[in-house]
C-alpha cells in the first residue's frame, strides 16, 4: 500500500505530506516553548 506523497493541490501548488508534518512540528514547538516561557516567568 503506497500513499500518494501529494496531500492536496491549491492553485496548481502541490502540498506534500512532509511539508504538512514539518509545519505542524514547528507550530507545536512554538506553542510548547510559549507555555514553558510563560510558566517560568510566572514561577519567578
Amino acid at each position: 500500500m503506497n500513499t500518494d506523497p501529494i496531500a492536496f493541490t491549491i492553485f496548481n501548488l502541490e502540498i506534500r505530506w512532509y511539508g504538512i508534518l514539518t509545519a505542524m512540528a514547528l507550530v507545536i514547538g512554538f506553542v510548547v516553548a510559549y507555555f514553558i516561557a510563560r510558566y517560568r516567568r510566572q514561577k519567578e
